[in-house]
């Protein structure tokens, strides 16, 4: 895949086949293009050239692709005027065709987040609010899993919680792509893939 932004391409001839159960780690220096993959993989950003495919089928061909596929970004994607809790029913609400796989309390006290539940987004610390975009991506069952600094901001013990988490999914025969700049543990072997900035 090809990828440019406001005409500078950021990612050129990139070529990655991704098996079940595997784990991958883009690293690279700031501007290298891991986030702009993940967005593209995603859906949600467009290719200037090439293309990404799900089990051989380019996804834009593929209506219910989004199902498929936890993203979790850089921007939580919270509404400040809502509590922790409103936030989730919404986002449930919005991802109604995808499997559900933990409830909206048991997903917030996995992580360590259920005192967060009536607490106004917009007086949320930066690691609440990730603890609270982690408790979203808990709640449903997607093979492939996108997260972007995923550990950015969460205390010790959420990031061992979400290590395990990945861990799981990938014993289970999902899928992890994911980009971070701190360290993080993973039992599962890790496949990382270095890029450099254009």
């Amino acid at each position: 895949m090809t990828i440019e932004r406001g005409y500078h391409r950021v990612v050129e001839n990139f070529n990655l086949e991704i098996r079940k159960g595997s784990i991958v780690h883009l690293e690279g220096n700031n501007g290298s293009g891991k986030s702009s993959i993940l967005r593209t993989v995603s859906g949600l950003f467009p290719l200037y050239e090439g293309s990404v495919k799900w089990r051989g089928t380019p996804i834009e061909s593929i209506d219910s692709y989004c199902d498929n596929v936890n993203y979790l970004g850089h921007f939580a994607g919270l509404s400040p005027e809502l509590t922790s809790i409103e936030n989730l029913i919404f986002y449930k609400l919005l991802s109604a065709s995808k499997k559900p796989a933990l409830e909206i309390p048991e997903a917030l006290k996995t992580c360590g987040a259920d005192y967060l539940s009536s607490k106004y987004v917009k007086h949320l610390s930066a690691g609440e609010r990730q603890k609270l975009a982690v408790a979203r991506l808990l709640m449903f069952s997607c093979p492939l899993w996108l997260l972007d600094e995923p550990f950015n901001s969460l205390d010790s013990d959420t990031q061992k919680i979400l290590e395990e988490k990945i861990d799981g999914h990938s014993l289970t025969g999902g899928i992890v792509l994911m980009t971070s700049h701190q360290s993080f543990k993973t039992v599962q072997p890790l496949n990382s893939i270095r890029l450099k900035a254009k």
